[in-house]
């Protein structure tokens, strides 16, 4: 039975150099636990680049597969801002971090949205 939540702490800057072995560890996670949520706690990551949102776009699209979620938390304001300017924040929940609490939440996904498959 798939667990019912499953949380991630990645740290520090998800770049080119770190993406790999992150992505790679929360894909084994996913398919050896699929759990029915799994949370991306940003709390700790200072930068993150295109491969880090490929490696969110990736795990979300494993977690559909077998028909689990993915949210991403504690976004700092400039993170939120990314997955809001590329439209991530269409599929993919985020919150922001609870430091900015004048902050309004930047996105919240349809239930319905699926991100293409190319």
């Amino acid at each position: 039975m798939p667990d019912a939540e499953f949380v991630v702490h990645p740290e520090g800057d998800l770049d080119l150099a770190a993406v790999p072995a992150v992505s790679k560890e929360w894909l084994s996670l996913i398919e050896d636990l699929q759990p029915e949520l799994l949370v991306i706690d940003l709390d700790a990551v200072t930068f993150l680049d295109s491969t880090a949102l490929t490696a969110v776009v990736v795990a979300y699209k494993r977690q559909r597969e077998h028909g689990g979620r993915l949210i991403v938390t504690n976004a700092s304001p400039l993170v939120a801002r990314v997955f809001r300017l590329t439209g991530l924040d269409a599929y993919i929940d985020i919150a922001l971090r609870d430091d900015h609490p004048n902050e309004h939440a930047v996105g919240h996904a349809h239930e319905e949205g699926q991100l293409d498959s190319r």
